[in-house]
């Protein structure tokens, strides 16, 4: 009988373990009900192991923990955070302790499976590979191996210590132990088999397969990473057990060539291990940082006094949104951008260009003496300084529209879509919004004077009835704004040293 999944994450949960889950804004329930949906109509028969692909900030262990919500009354699950585990050095030891205690949860006391699981599993742990090993050697041949290190350290003679029937005799039994430990691999995985079995007789509800999810593998160190790999490929790979290993996996990859070398082909390797990958479609930018802020304090916007207005948190990460995607910034990147600039709307309301200080933190961190140029004395060569940058950067445009009381003060950012569909709105290229706010930061108040007295002139030869003169109209209402910013170029300077201090 095929097994039908449709998962609907509209509305705001609670997970498992009590944490709050928001209601899913990039629409992913869909990819977990078909992921379920393949996963449990065949392709866990066999045993699967699943790669749930997606950069860092994506969600990767909110999307875990709704499907985890969804499926746990009809398929048992386990779940590993491997980061917080990584301490124990043995990728084993963790995957038979949350086995153990989150299955064994679901089995009666003292439970037979549940003990041979943990008598066949011990035999792999790390911890106690050196005693059996010495146990082994002074079973065969009578040398105790902590003995015979002391007497070295001492300086006695270890001369013919190891004569050819001792070391026949050692070989023999690492040999005979290197079989009986494959013999315990089989005997392990059918345990394993029985444990799952076991779990979904106790309950009628309980379906093929169990679930065990590892999240954060690629935070991990490198060698612990790669060994949790080994342990599920060669331990755990038995029928209806599903691995699904939640990871950046990029990063992962960077791990492996840590461990194997640069030149390590870690793609190739890493598909050892998995029998598909699935990746999780990447986040809007806008909807990305719109999540972030919507976690952060509500701001006092009715002290703003800047440019351009903002009204709410949502505004703000219009603004952060937009410059990131025109340095087309990772979602890392783009949060802490969205820190830095939430840092210095929480200690300072002096009016200031808002995006033009998103712009500069960027610009601090990956071309510096252009921010540096920027904060100089208007200079004519800033035109040419700025070529340092892509086209597509200097080409990107922003947007805003007006607000209903069509009023100068009103201007507040906006997105491209949004704009569509208003009439008040108009758009600034990068090159020119920098140009312009370069320009207006050093005029002196006779100047800014002057100057607003020419927008405002050119704003009543604008038209109203062609599309065109109507955005030159509104970029005037722009520039107007930007003039009253008194703000100096110290204060932009200070405000952003302050801010990346907090950076590593």
């Amino acid at each position: 009988m095929i097994e039908k999944y449709e998962f609907d994450w509209k509305e705001a949960a609670v997970s498992l373990d009590g944490r709050p889950l928001a209601p899913d804004a990039l629409d992913r329930a869909k990819y977990a009900s078909f992921i379920t949906n393949f996963l449990v109509n065949g392709a866990s028969k066999s045993g699967y192991v699943i790669n749930l692909n997606a950069p860092w900030g994506t969600g990767k262990t909110y999307f875990v923990q709704r499907w985890m919500l969804d499926i746990y009354q009809k398929h048992p699950f386990v779940y590993i955070d491997a980061w917080k585990q990584d301490y124990s050095d043995d990728p084993m030891l963790s995957v038979v302790a949350s086995i153990t205690e989150q299955l064994g949860s679901l089995l009666p006391k003292e439970n037979q499976i549940m003990n041979e699981f943990g008598a066949h599993a011990s035999r792999f742990l790390k911890a106690a590979a050196p005693a059996i090993t010495k146990g082994l050697v002074k079973k065969f041949s009578g040398i105790d191996l902590d003995v015979l290190s002391d007497s070295k350290n001492d300086g006695e003679p270890d001369a013919g210590v190891f004569d050819g029937s001792a070391s026949s005799d050692i070989t023999k039994a690492l040999v005979s132990d290197h079989n009986e430990k494959l013999k315990s691999v089989a005997h392990l995985k059918v345990v394993i088999s029985q444990l799952v079995e076991a779990v979904k007789s106790l309950n009628t509800e309980y379906s093929y397969p169990i679930f065990i999810f590892v999240d954060e593998l690629d935070r991990c160190r490198p060698t612990y990473a790669i060994e949790m790999l080994e342990v599920i490929k060669h331990f755990f790979n038995v029928e209806n057990v599903i691995f699904v290993i939640a990871t950046d996996t990029e990063q992962l990859q960077h791990s492996v060539k840590a461990v194997y070398g640069l030149g390590f082909d870690a793609e190739r390797y890493l598909s050892r291990f998995f029998n598909r990958r699935f990746t999780l479609n990447q986040a809007k930018r806008s909807v990305f940082v719109r999540e972030k802020s919507d976690h952060l304090p509500a701001m006092k916007t009715e002290d703003f006094r800047g440019f351009p207005s903002i009204y709410r948190n949502l505004d703000v990460s219009m603004i952060v949104s937009s410059v990131a995607d025109a340095f087309n910034l990772s979602l890392r990147d783009t949060e802490q951008l969205l820190d830095k600039v939430q840092g210095v709307l929480a200690n300072n309301y002096k009016g200031m260009n808002l995006y033009a200080l998103t712009i500069l933190f960027v610009l601090y961190e990956r071309h510096n003496s252009l921010f540096w140029s920027i904060l100089s004395h208007y200079n004519e060569n800033l035109d040419n300084e700025l070529n340092i940058l892509d086209d597509s950067i200097l080409s990107f445009k922003f947007y805003f529209y007006l607000c209903s009381s069509g009023q100068i003060e009103g201007i507040v950012p906006a997105s491209e879509e949004l704009c569509r569909f208003m009439e008040k709105y108009t758009t600034m290229e990068f090159s020119e919004l920098i140009t312009i706010f370069n320009k207006y930061l050093f005029l002196d108040l006779d100047e800014r004077a002057d100057l607003t007295k020419e927008l405002k002139l050119n704003m009543l030869d604008c038209s109203d009835e062609n599309k065109e003169s109507k955005l030159s109209k509104y970029r005037y209402y722009s520039q107007v704004n930007m003039i009253r910013l008194l703000v100096s170029a110290r204060d932009y300077i200070n405000w952003i040293e302050l801010a990346v201090s907090f950076d590593d």
